[in-house]
């Protein structure tokens, strides 16, 4: 498994954020990927820093970028097209000016698509990104439980799921009556890995009531997860790390303990 990690984690959290981008230090965090046997960063773009974000005023070209994940987009604004296209368009051009290709988009919690009329507007306001920039993909994550409420939302050949295994244990394994927390994450991803869909899976972990908590703490079933994962052809598929902080100024040593936390379970996989 090739782990990479949400911008920001390796840091001192911003003014006490779980996830913010980190103002001052940004580059320092690619200098420690290597040394953590870490591969990719997954970028930020939050409301505090859109147009002032290094991503638009400094060249990050070449450094091991993923994606742009889109905090800005967590709004209820997004239903609005004016809204959608002031922020989608200049940040598909920067980013594909700096040599990359692909936007994460946030579509849970303040943007959820749960409502029919929200899931309309928004999937055509994507379609019509990618028809304009037709050197862009997009990889969303959603907080919709059944993969039929999915696919057609991804029906675009540039269009694929990040899989958030904490965020979906909270929301959706509630939906699953009757069934395991392991059946609802399995029905999810069999759908979307087989459609060809499945891009990059977060590492986090929460218990039912929505609480961000360290890995093995919490409700997600990742024995049985990374087990499913093992028997699969994951060579295009991502893993990064979204875990939880724990004490301030220990960041690299809790990062390195989630890290055999999931290497070890992916061990006893094989």
């Amino acid at each position: 498994m090739k782990m990479g990690i949400v911008q920001g984690r390796l840091l001192s959290p911003v003014n006490g954020f779980i996830q913010k981008f980190p103002e001052e230090n940004w580059r320092k965090e690619f200098e420690l990927l290597p040394a953590l046997g870490l591969t990719h960063i997954e970028w930020l773009v939050t409301k505090e820093r859109f147009l002032t974000n290094p991503l638009f005023t400094e060249k990050i070209s070449g450094l091991p970028i993923t994606a742009f994940g889109l905090d800005i987009m967590n709004n209820s604004e997004i239903v609005n097209g004016e809204f959608f296209r002031k922020h989608m368009f200049p940040l598909a051009e920067a980013v594909l000016n700096q040599g990359y290709d692909k936007l994460s988009l946030p579509l849970l919690e303040h943007s959820t698509l749960r409502d029919k009329a929200t899931f309309t507007k928004v999937r055509a306001f994507i379609h019509d990104l990618l028809h304009r920039y037709q050197n862009l993909k997009i990889s969303v994550e959603v907080d919709l439980s059944h993969p039929e409420h999915v696919l057609p939302l991804i029906d675009h050949e540039r269009m694929f799921l990040t899989h958030d295994i904490g965020n979906y244990t909270a929301t959706s394994c509630k939906d699953f009556q009757g069934g395991s927390c392991w059946y609802a994450h399995q029905n999810f991803l069999e759908a979307i890995y087989y459609a060809g869909k499945l891009d990059c899976i977060h590492l986090k972990d929460k218990n039912y009531a929505g609480q961000n908590v360290p890995p093995g703490k919490g409700n997600s079933p990742f024995r049985d997860i990374l087990k499913w994962l093992s028997t699969r052809d994951l060579s295009d598929v991502l893993f990064t790390l979204q875990t939880a902080r724990e004490k301030p100024g220990e960041e690299i040593a809790t990062i390195e303990n989630y890290m055999k936390y999931f290497e070890d379970y992916e061990k006893q996989s094989v």
